[in-house]
């Protein structure tokens, strides 16, 4: 349906958007009332990530990496999913999901325009939970460059679940371990010092 028959509203402000499937422009939402919406980009990105993975049973996972070693100290993979939980309250802070298998859970932040500050980081960190933030915007950019509009949304899906790049770990238990075993080693080394 085109027009104000789709009952569709901006999800950021709320106002009325007209469907618009013009001949000669891609197909798109406006609002009703010709008022830009600063954070319509923005909430339709997050809401759209989270319907994706809502709908979903895994997502591929980067590689972690310790700080001038050649070999992961865990390989890319994939994370199979059973349940997903949106925006509950985690030690502190919310992620946007929470993706479930048994016991193993991973913490999701959606990154559209803002990334997840210091004070969030500690508190994910201080959970000891495994998260990941995904770079949305940068997925719908790249889905955009490369294809036709009529494939846009499957397009950024693929890229949603599979893409490694745009994804980053926020926390990860084992990194945190090995870091500081590191560190250790690196500091029970003694310095020999020679007198000539």
């Amino acid at each position: 349906m085109s027009g104000l028959k789709c009952n569709c509203v901006c999800p950021s402000c709320g106002s009325p958007l007209i469907a618009r499937k013009g001949q000669r422009n891609r197909h798109h939402f406006a609002h009703y009332h010709k008022q830009e919406c600063p954070h319509a980009l923005e909430s339709m990105l997050h809401y759209l990530a989270k319907q994706i993975l809502l709908a979903e049973s895994y997502i591929q996972l980067p590689p972690i990496s310790l700080p001038r070693q050649q070999k992961p100290l865990y390989p890319e993979r994939r994370f199979f999913f059973e349940k997903v939980r949106l925006e509950k309250k985690q030690d502190g802070f919310v992620p946007d999901l929470i993706l479930e298998k048994g016991s193993h859970s991973l913490l999701v932040k959606i990154k559209v325009t803002h990334e997840v500050d210091r004070a969030k980081l500690w508190r994910i960190r201080r959970s000891k939970s495994f998260a990941i933030e995904i770079d949305a915007r940068s997925l719908f950019i790249y889905a955009s460059a490369t294809g036709s509009a009529d494939d846009l949304l499957l397009r950024f899906r693929e890229l949603l679940k599979e893409e490694l790049q745009g994804k980053n770990w926020l926390h990860h238990p084992s990194f945190q371990a090995s870091t500081y075993r590191l560190k250790l080693q690196s500091s029970k080394k003694k310095i020999i010092r020679r007198s000539f």
